[in-house]
C-alpha cells in the first residue's frame, strides 16, 4: 500500500513517437507545387471542406451522454441496485431544521457564543461528539524573519523558480480573494524530501502575481517520516482579522510503516503554527491507513464563524490480500480557536465512512477522494464529495452530499463511466446562489491516449454534462483542477502530458462548454514532472489573463511558476540587435500540427496586441496584449483546440499593423 518513492530516480523515459493519422497525406501534400498553395486561400469553400473533413477524421472525440445512477446501497461492489430512479433526499425533523436555521443566523452575524449553544444541541441530537485536536510533537512550525525578501527570477516564457532543490514530493496553491486583506496574494505549499531525516513543507507567498517569492513559513518532522507523493492540499480562510492558511498533507512514519493524514496552520499575521495528526476512529489498528487528505472551508459566506471540512481516503485489510476502501469525513468548527475542535463522527453506520466504500479489492488501490462547498437553493451548506477506485473494475465516479455537516447524507448518485479513469477531483465557485463545480480526472480513450476529462454541473450535481479538456492522442498523466472562489462557472485546468517531444504541463480554463480562458497552452518550456509530483492549477486575481500554475522538471527537481499564460508565455526576446522597423514574419512550420512559431519584430518599447482569426474573422487566440520592450520576439501558437484549416494572424504595434496567413493540418 505504501507508495513511497525511491530516491535519485532518473526521469521517467519518453514514449516512442506517436504515429500521427496523417502522416501518409502529408507527405503527399507536401510534394505538391508551392504555388498551389499561394491560390488555396482563394477557394474558400475548399478551405472550409478540407477543414472540416480533416477535422472530422482526427482527434475530436465525441464524449458519450452522461447517464447518473442511483443506488439505496453504500457498495461500490453492488452494481445491480445502480437505478435511473432518483430517491428522494433525506429530510430533516422540524425540530433539526429550526436549529440548523438558527445555526445559519448566528454564525451569519458571528455570534459565536450562540454559535457554539446550537452546535451542542446539535451534536446531542446527532450522537455526536467533538474532541480537541491533538498536536503532533514531532511536527515543528517555523517563521521566517526576512518574509519581505523576494526570491525567483523571470525567464522568457514567465517561468519563475520557487525552489531549485531536487525532491519536491507535491505542491498547492490558493490565491486571496476579493474581500481579504492583501488581496490577490498567491500562497504556495510545497512538500520537499530530506535525505537526512524528517521532510519538509515550505509556504511561501508572491504579492505581485507569481513574479518574485518570499518563503515566510515553514514547517518540518523531527521524525524519519516522508510526505507522499501528490498528497498536499491547502485551504485560505479570513477570520475578519488576519488570513490563516489551513493545510492538509499525506505522510508515512517510516518507524512503523503506516500513513497518516496531517493537518497544519499559519497564522499569517501572529505567525502562530500548530500541525495535528488526524486521529481517525480505529487509528490504532495498525493495518488502517489514512491518505490522500483533501480540505475545504465555507469561508466564501462566513467570516469568524467559518468551518473547515475534511476528508481522506482509508485503507484496511479485508480477507486474505485483499482491502477494504472508504472515505473519511471530519470538520472543524472553531478553526480560529487556540485548541480546537473536530467531529470525526462518521455518517455510514456500518462501514465506518462518509457513505461510499469498496470491499475486495487488490491491495495497494489507490482512492481517489475529494471534497468542495457550496450553498444550496434552499440556502443549506452543501458537503460535496467524489470517490473514485479504478482498481476496482468499477469506474464510476461516486457522488455523496450532506446538508447538516456530515451529521447524514442527504443525497448520493453515481456517473455511469465505462472507461479506465482515475485522480477524480472535485470544486465549486462557492457564494451564495453558485451552483456551478466540475469534476476532472484522467481518462483512457484507448491504448495509450488518455484525456483530461470533465463532468460539469450548473445545477449543484443534479445533471452533469462531460466532454475531453484537452483531446489529442497524447497520454496525460495528471489533471488538476481549482474554482476562482465566487466565479461564475469559471475553473482553471493543468495537466501534464507525454508527447513525441516530451513531457509538458499545460493549462487551460474554461466552464465545460469552451476552453478558450486560456486554450490549452504548453507552460513548461523545458518539460515537467509527473512521477513524484504533479502540476498544479491556480490563478491570479483581476481577471484578464490570470493564467498561474505550478510544475516540477523530471523526478521533482525544483518547483517552478507559470503566469500570464494567454499572452505572453513562449514570449522570447533578443535585443542583441534592435531593429530599425516594425515586422512580421511568416510562422514557421506553416502548415502546422499543432504548434508553430511566430517571430516580430519592435524597433522601439510598444504596447502590441497579436491575436489569431479563423477564415470567417472570428478571434480564436489573443497571444499578446501588453507592453513589450523593443527587438526581436518570438511566441509559440499552440492550436490543439482548433479545427484543420485556414488561419490568419495580426498584430498591431504601435501605428504598425500587419496581417499575415498560416495553415493547421491535423
Amino acid at each position: 500500500k505504501d507508495d513511497l518513492h525511491p530516491r535519485n530516480v532518473p526521469p521517467v523515459p519518453i514514449r516512442a513517437d506517436i504515429p500521427r493519422p496523417y502522416d501518409s497525406f502529408w507527405s503527399q501534400l507536401s510534394q505538391m507545387k508551392k504555388s498551389i498553395f499561394k491560390y488555396l486561400i482563394l477557394t474558400v469553400s475548399f478551405s472550409v471542406a478540407l477543414s472540416v473533413s480533416l477535422y472530422a477524421q482526427g482527434n475530436m472525440k465525441i464524449a458519450p451522454p452522461t447517464e447518473i445512477k442511483y443506488s439505496g446501497s453504500s457498495s461500490t461492489n453492488d452494481l445491480k441496485s445502480l437505478t435511473n430512479v432518483q430517491p428522494k433526499e433525506t429530510q430533516f425533523s422540524a425540530e433539526k431544521t429550526a436549529l440548523l436555521k438558527e445555526l445559519e443566523n448566528a454564525r451569519t452575524t458571528n455570534n459565536i457564543t450562540k454559535k457554539e449553544q446550537i452546535e451542542a444541541q446539535l451534536n446531542k441530537m446527532n450522537n455526536h461528539q467533538t474532541v480537541r485536536l491533538i498536536e503532533n510533537p514531532n511536527v515543528v512550525g517555523v517563521s521566517v524573519a526576512d518574509k519581505n525578501k523576494q526570491s525567483g527570477s523571470n525567464t522568457d516564457y514567465l517561468v519563475s523558480p520557487i525552489n531549485t532543490v531536487n525532491g519536491i514530493w507535491s505542491s498547492a496553491t490558493q490565491t486571496a480573494p476579493a474581500g481579504f486583506p492583501n488581496a490577490g496574494t498567491i500562497y504556495v505549499a510545497a512538500t520537499i524530501y530530506n535525505a537526512a531525516g524528517g521532510d519538509t513543507c515550505r509556504i511561501y507567498s508572491s504579492v505581485n502575481g507569481g513574479q518574485s517569492w518570499t518563503s515566510p513559513f515553514y514547517f518540518y518532522f523531527t521524525g524519519n517520516a516522508d510526505f507522499r507523493a501528490n498528497e498536499l492540499d491547502i485551504e485560505l480562510l479570513y477570520d475578519g482579522s488576519a488570513v490563516w492558511i489551513y493545510g492538509v498533507a499525506g505522510y508515512s512514519d517510516i518507524t512503523n510503516n503506516r500513513t497518516y493524514s496531517l493537518v497544519f496552520r499559519f497564522n499569517t499575521t501572529t505567525s502562530a503554527f500548530a500541525g495535528y495528526t488526524l486521529l481517525w476512529p480505529g487509528n490504532a489498528t495498525t493495518t488502517n491507513l489514512y491518505y490522500d487528505p483533501r480540505i475545504v472551508s465555507d469561508n466564501s459566506n462566513y467570516t469568524s464563524a467559518s468551518y473547515v471540512m475534511i476528508t481522506c481516503s482509508f485503507d484496511s485489510t479485508y480477507s486474505g490480500t485483499l482491502h477494504y476502501n472508504r472515505q473519511k469525513y471530519s470538520h472543524i468548527t472553531n478553526p480560529f480557536a487556540a485548541s480546537p475542535t473536530i467531529d470525526y463522527t462518521q455518517t455510514s453506520i456500518n462501514n465506518g465512512g462518509f457513505y461510499w466504500n469498496s470491499s475486495g479489492v487488490p491491495g495497494g488501490t489507490y482512492l481517489w477522494t475529494d471534497i468542495a462547498y457550496f450553498r444550496t437553493s434552499a440556502s443549506s451548506n452543501r458537503i460535496f464529495t467524489v470517490y473514485n477506485v479504478p482498481g476496482s473494475s468499477n469506474y464510476n465516479l461516486y457522488l455523496a452530499w450532506s446538508d447538516d455537516y456530515g451529521a447524514t447524507v442527504a443525497g448520493s448518485s453515481s456517473i455511469a463511466e465505462s472507461n479506465v479513469d482515475y485522480g477524480a477531483r472535485v470544486v465549486f465557485n462557492g457564494g451564495t446562489t453558485n451552483y456551478n463545480g466540475m469534476i476532472a480526472y484522467v481518462r483512457q480513450y484507448s491504448g495509450t491516449d488518455w484525456d483530461p476529462y470533465y463532468r460539469s454541473t450548473t445545477d449543484g450535481g443534479t445533471t452533469w454534462t462531460a466532454g475531453y479538456i484537452d483531446g489529442s492522442s497524447n497520454r496525460t498523466r495528471s489533471v488538476d483542477i481549482v474554482a476562482p472562489r465566487g466565479a461564475n462557472n469559471q475553473f482553471k485546468v493543468a495537466y501534464d502530458q507525454d508527447s513525441a517531444s516530451g513531457n509538458f504541463a499545460f493549462y487551460t480554463g474554461g466552464n465545460g462548454t469552451s476552453w478558450s480562458s486560456p486554450s490549452q497552452l504548453a507552460i513548461s518550456p523545458n518539460g515537467a514532472d509527473s512521477t513524484f509530483s504533479k502540476c498544479i492549477a491556480g490563478f491570479k486575481n483581476g481577471g484578464g489573463d490570470d493564467c498561474f500554475a505550478l510544475y516540477s522538471m523530471g523526478s521533482g527537481t525544483g518547483l517552478y511558476s507559470s503566469r500570464a499564460c494567454q499572452t505572453t508565455v513562449g514570449v522570447g526576446n533578443n535585443n542583441g540587435n534592435i531593429p530599425q522597423v516594425y515586422s512580421l514574419s511568416q510562422n514557421f512550420p506553416n502548415p502546422f500540427n499543432p504548434t508553430t512559431n511566430i517571430k516580430f519584430s519592435l524597433p522601439q518599447q510598444s504596447f502590441v496586441k497579436l491575436v489569431v482569426y479563423d477564415i470567417l474573422g472570428n478571434e480564436v487566440a489573443t497571444l499578446i496584449n501588453g507592453n513589450m520592450e523593443a527587438g526581436n520576439h518570438e511566441i509559440d501558437f499552440n492550436a490543439t483546440s482548433l479545427a484543420s484549416g485556414i488561419y490568419l494572424y495580426k498584430i498591431e504595434a504601435g501605428e504598425f499593423t500587419a496581417v499575415k496567413k498560416m495553415m493547421l493540418i491535423k
